[in-house]
């Protein structure tokens, strides 16, 4: 198994969440600044656009923090790594799950390029936390969709208020 991964395999549960979240807010402030030095602040980061008060705000927040990382963590996670686990060849070649997992993660986020190199490092953040609960034999689907909806909750919350 992969040195990181079995290192971070180690790791408590709270550490671990804590870990991936500051993992991502990392890699969003380095790739939110080198796309604002090189393209001069000329990108789309995916707003929000939708009212984001009363009943379409509610519907937009369950949208953003329930329904999609549920959806995403289903196909891009569970089903993906879940599916190269059976074949017998590519069972322990968690390389290649990272990065099938991420691709088709950020394949599904093109409203920029911008936004599908944001979401291929957290696809592989994603896949990673899951790949560490499974192999630690725990709901990897549930820590990973759980992860997703705190993050997706985050940018919500950050693209109202900031």
């Amino acid at each position: 198994m992969n040195t990181l991964v079995g290192k971070l395999m180690k790791v408590n549960t709270i550490a671990l969440y804590l870990l991936a979240i500051i993992s991502i807010l990392i890699y969003a402030v380095i790739l939110g600044y080198s796309f604002s030095v090189l393209l001069k602040n000329d990108y789309n980061l995916g707003e929000i656009t939708r009212e984001t008060s009363g009943l379409e705000g509610f519907k937009t927040f369950i949208l953003v923090t329930i329904i999609a990382p549920f959806i995403e963590t289903f196909l891009f996670q569970y089903l993906v790594i879940k599916g190269l686990r059976r074949i017998h060849n590519l069972k322990n070649s968690w390389h290649l799950h990272f990065s099938i997992s991420a691709t088709l993660f950020s394949l599904s986020h093109t409203y920029s390029l911008y936004n599908m190199i944001y979401a291929f490092g957290i696809g592989l953040v994603l896949a990673i936390f899951f790949i560490i609960f499974l192999e630690r034999k725990e709901t990897a689907f549930l820590h990973t969709f759980f992860l997703h909806a705190i993050y997706n909750f985050l940018v919500f919350v950050s693209k109202i208020y900031f």
